[in-house]
């Protein structure tokens, strides 16, 4: 299938409707496809065995109520965190998402932009694939992929 470049600008929710609500959230999705957004862009971090999990930072302690790195918790532990407390007592239980949850949630009604975050301590799940490192990514490296 041929690329067909969009004809007018698109608005694209950065973490979901990450304004009002806790980014990177179902609710945060949700929200976005009700406001009638083009896309969503959500990031994309590994687990300690390697499942994709939708958080943007390496660590969890600045949007859960969980310690230490992301890549130090299965995606079974990490999807018992609180990811809404953070934004206000209104969002509490909101969960983290994994990347097949978020397919799923998007799956024929919005495209995704996935940001693929490359933090180094990823080197620790070589099942995963080699690293790309996008030198115009502001102190981060990551792979964005569009997903309709």
């Amino acid at each position: 299938m041929a690329y067909v470049p969009p004809t007018h600008t698109q608005l694209i929710a950065h973490r979901g409707n990450s304004g009002p609500s806790p980014e990177n959230t179902r609710l945060a999705v949700e929200q976005a496809i009700s406001i009638g957004v083009d896309m969503v862009e959500a990031d994309v971090n590994l687990a300690l065995n390697g499942d994709p999990v939708i958080i943007h930072n390496a660590t969890l302690a600045e949007t859960t109520n969980g310690k230490g790195r992301v890549d130090e918790n299965s995606l079974a532990e990490l999807k018992k965190l609180d990811a809404g407390s953070w934004k206000g007592p209104e969002f509490a239980g909101e969960r983290i998402l994994g990347l097949y949850d978020l397919l799923a949630l998007a799956r024929g009604r919005i495209p995704l932009n996935l940001d693929l975050k490359t933090h180094q301590s990823h080197s620790r799940h070589p099942q995963s694939g080699p690293r790309y490192a996008d030198a115009g990514s502001g102190g981060h490296n990551g792979l964005h992929l569009h997903l309709r």
